[in-house]
């Protein structure tokens, strides 16, 4: 599941519980939306599109809400970074993985278009600190780009001219999805420096990639070391991912004199629903 965090002392990372299902019995949750697409990045990752039937509460670029399918008469449920959501409220575009024992990932593969789903309130506290000023440095592996896409998408609707920095690292070259929407970013005018990674080159999958190869931290540290600039209080950075990316980037920005309060995180660990 997604838990929000906020920079974190080594060794102190947050205590998970997944969401229990819920029955279907009055007055639990009701169908509250509709899956209107699915797109498939490849057959283990997918982009969804869900339209609420009343616009979400106030949403800031980083946040989440939970999602939902029903099983029978159960409520298998789990959170879900946003992607987008359009200028209604009502539009969700999300990004996922789909897990062999995810239970809720499977149900929703498997639903077809039309299908009804319930989506509960926007949390979150992984969100873009708009009054600080200076260069950002994202860093999101996997499906942990979703947070960050928000963030960089509002950034490109206001027209910010504060400089950023997106690695996106993957297993497959597949699954960087979302980088030509990256670079129309750019194109428009937003100050954006992508640069997506692939951590198994020498896979078959990645036959004829010549982008970026290795880890995300690895890339990180290549960064920061072009541009020394970007560190010691010089840039303030933004790490959504699984665990080991997040305690690996964050030994990185360490060495690189970054205060704490300067390595905002959130941790997308497997579910088991």
């Amino acid at each position: 599941m997604t838990v929000v965090g906020r920079p974190l002392p080594v060794g102190r990372a947050p205590v998970l519980r997944e969401l229990p299902p819920t029955r279907r019995t009055a007055p639990g949750p009701k169908p509250n939306a509709t899956l209107a697409a699915r797109r498939e990045v490849t057959a283990t990752l997918g982009v969804f599109t869900i339209v609420a039937d009343l616009p979400l509460g106030e949403f800031r670029p980083g946040q989440y809400a939970s999602f939902g399918v029903w099983a029978a008469d159960e409520l298998i449920q789990r959170p879900y970074s946003i992607v987008e959501l359009d200028s209604g409220r009502t539009g969700i575009e999300l990004f996922i993985r789909r897990l062999p024992d995810g239970r809720l990932s499977n149900l929703l593969w498997a639903a077809p278009p039309g299908e009804r789903l319930h989506v509960g309130p926007v949390k979150g506290l992984f969100t873009l600190d708009e009054a600080d000023p200076r260069p950002r440095i994202m860093v999101g592996t996997g499906t942990g780009l979703a947070p960050l896409l928000a963030m960089l998408g509002d950034l490109a609707a206001r027209a910010d001219r504060t400089p950023s920095v997106l690695i996106h690292g993957a297993s497959f070259h597949a699954e960087l999805a979302f980088g030509e929407r990256v670079d129309g970013w750019r194109d428009g005018g937003l100050p954006v420096d992508y640069r997506p990674t692939v951590s198994r080159p020498n896979e078959t999958r990645n036959a004829g990639w010549l982008g970026r190869t290795g880890r995300a931290e690895t890339q990180l540290a290549a960064l920061l070391a072009e541009s020394p600039s970007l560190a010691a209080g010089g840039s303030v950075a933004y790490l959504c991912g699984n665990p080991d990316m997040i305690s690996a980037c964050s030994t990185v920005l360490r060495a690189a004199s970054f205060a704490p309060r300067d390595i905002r995180v959130e941790h997308f660990h497997p579910p088991t629903s």
